[in-house]
């Protein structure tokens, strides 16, 4: 989650203005978070919350599928207004302001804010589980929620990799 949320400030003054080089600062003026660590604060606070209130054996049960959604999309809309200049697409704009139902996006903001299911779950077919259900609230065209389970997992091995080398110095 630091790397998503640095590689989005790190990242920002060039999101519209690309660069071909390797040669750049890394932080400058015009730095800053944008919507997508916005929104992958608000993935972790919902996840967190689940983790909290329901025990681990409903965590993917089909029953609780709409409840897991409805905290995730209420946690997504609180912090979307609590920043709502830090530069969302107009239809995820539409969709924090009255949006219920997902918007068949197709585009990769779900993959963006994707990284605390890595983060918060061990085995890789709960991770799977809440990297879609998190893409779905917004973005539930196909082409957008197998990306953002991808990005999950593939960052799954450096931090369970980082966990076993931090426990093996204790």
């Amino acid at each position: 989650m630091y790397g998503a949320a640095l590689g989005d400030m790190i990242g920002r003054p060039y999101e519209w203005h690309n660069i071909k080089t390797k040669e750049f600062p890394l932080f400058s003026r015009y730095s800053g978070f944008t919507d997508d660590t916005v929104m992958t604060a608000a993935v972790a606070e919902a996840l967190l919350q689940i983790c909290r209130d329901y025990p681990q054996e409903e965590w993917t049960q089909e029953a609780r599928r709409q409840t897991f959604s409805d905290i995730i999309a209420g946690a997504m809309k609180k912090w979307g207004f609590r920043y709502p200049d830090a530069g969302y697409g107009g239809r995820f704009r539409q969709w924090l302001r009255y949006g219920t139902e997902p918007y068949h996006s197709w585009g990769n903001g779900s993959a963006m804010r994707t990284s605390a299911a890595a983060w918060l779950f061990e085995d890789l077919e709960t991770v799977r589980y809440f990297a879609a259900l998190q893409a779905a609230v917004t973005h539930d065209h196909p082409e957008s929620k197998a990306p953002s389970a991808s990005t999950s997992l593939s960052s799954k091995p450096s931090r369970t990799s980082l966990r076993r080398d931090t426990s093996n110095r204790m």
